[in-house]
């Protein structure tokens, strides 16, 4: 069983999402959890329209075992869109085995600061398999 980590940033506002997968680039995943001037889906605004975008914008798959690297690709995307959105929040999710222990740089502790974004982590004990 391995540690899984995943970090990415959530991005809120006035934009469009097409506008924001322009600034980040095109083979950047995101999911999109409301689109401005679209009709929400569920949830308690259902039926209603849309008044701010929000998404969620994730590092690549290959860099999950690597979390500064998560970390630093993230923050560069986040720098793209800060003047485009109303809140950015950078998460960390972190699924452990024995301990959960996270390091984060000074350099980018420094950046998020200046960026203004706030630091969210989650972790949590994988639950133990029971073979049978």
């Amino acid at each position: 069983m391995r540690d899984s980590l995943k970090a990415h940033i959530n991005i809120s506002g006035d934009f469009l999402v097409q506008d924001i997968r322009e600034m980040i680039g095109e083979r950047t995943t995101i999911d999109i959890h409301c689109e401005k001037g679209v009709i929400v889906e569920k949830g308690r605004f259902a039926g209603e329209l849309s008044k701010t975008s929000m998404i969620n914008v994730y590092a690549p798959q290959k860099m999950n075992q690597r979390y500064h690297d998560q970390i630093e690709y993230l923050l560069k995307k986040a720098f793209r869109v800060l003047h485009h959105s109303t809140k950015l929040q950078l998460w960390v999710l972190y699924e452990y085995e024995h301990q959960c222990n996270l390091e984060f740089t000074p350099q980018q502790l420094k950046k998020l600061g200046e960026l203004n974004i706030p630091l969210l982590i989650s972790c949590w004990q994988k639950k133990p398999s029971i073979r049978i």
